[in-house]
């Protein structure tokens, strides 16, 4: 793979189909969104990866670095470098964390994780809205950040919410840490 860079993204670009699907993502949900949310990194790094766990096993040579850390330190690399996903690498900052934890995403917590969903800002930029403003409140620009965050249509949630997790919603801490 690392011989034709055309191999690698035409294995990631199967890959970010089949992760769309499990995580209930729509198709404009970024590369580097998708696997941040499935916890799944690029398919070409778990080939090299499951290269190295072969070679390693062939040869007496010990790597100071696991396959696996390997594999971790180039994907969290990529994800820096990465120009898309920025609210999901806002909303999930420690990708080590994140790939411990147990359960799958629905289909609204992935819309709120990646931004892409029934939000105005959202809906505007797909030319399937005249325009951003939030249907609940008629304020500012409907992004996640607004429905989570700001929209009193949704304080009732909000609230119950805050009194389950004992702290105010924010940005900041509306993932935790696992």
């Amino acid at each position: 793979m690392s011989l034709v860079p055309r191999n690698k993204t035409a294995v990631n670009r199967v890959q970010r189909k089949a992760i769309l699907r499990s995580i209930c993502g729509y198709r404009t949900v970024s590369e580097t969104a998708a696997n941040i949310l499935s916890g799944v990194p690029l398919a070409d790094l778990l080939a090299e990866e499951r290269s190295a766990v072969f070679s390693e096993k062939r040869s007496a040579t010990r790597r100071h670095l696991s396959p696996l850390a390997d594999t971790m330190k180039k994907w969290k690399a990529r994800i820096a470098e990465a120009k898309t996903g920025g609210w999901t690498k806002r909303l999930i900052p420690d990708v080590d964390r994140w790939c411990e934890r147990k359960g799958d995403l629905d289909y609204h917590t992935t819309h709120v994780l990646s931004g892409h969903g029934c939000f105005g800002v959202y809906l505007h930029k797909i030319k399937k809205e005249e325009t951003d403003v939030c249907h609940h409140c008629n304020m500012g620009p409907d992004s996640a950040e607004h429905t989570v965050v700001e929209c009193p249509a949704w304080d009732e949630e909000r609230h119950r919410l805050q009194r389950a997790t004992g702290t105010t919603v924010t940005i900041d801490n509306l993932v935790p840490p696992c």
